[in-house]
């Protein structure tokens, strides 16, 4: 009978598949987080807003 001569296939250590995970974990958080509590710039009401608050002149109204 031949003799096999078998030998263990290297692979990446297990720390390189932890990083790339905690790394493509770290992206997807980045671009799917709910940034709704972040708007405080937008709810000010300068602008185009306070015409709705003055009320319309008199003439407006004939």
């Amino acid at each position: 009978m031949a003799e096999l001569n078998v030998q263990r296939r290297h692979s990446r250590p297990w720390w390189i598949w932890l990083l790339l995970a905690l790394v493509v974990i770290g992206i997807l958080y980045f671009l799917l987080r709910d940034n709704s509590g972040n708007n405080r710039h937008m709810n000010n009401t300068t602008g185009a807003t306070t015409a709705f608050i003055i009320p319309a002149p008199e003439s407006f109204y004939s």
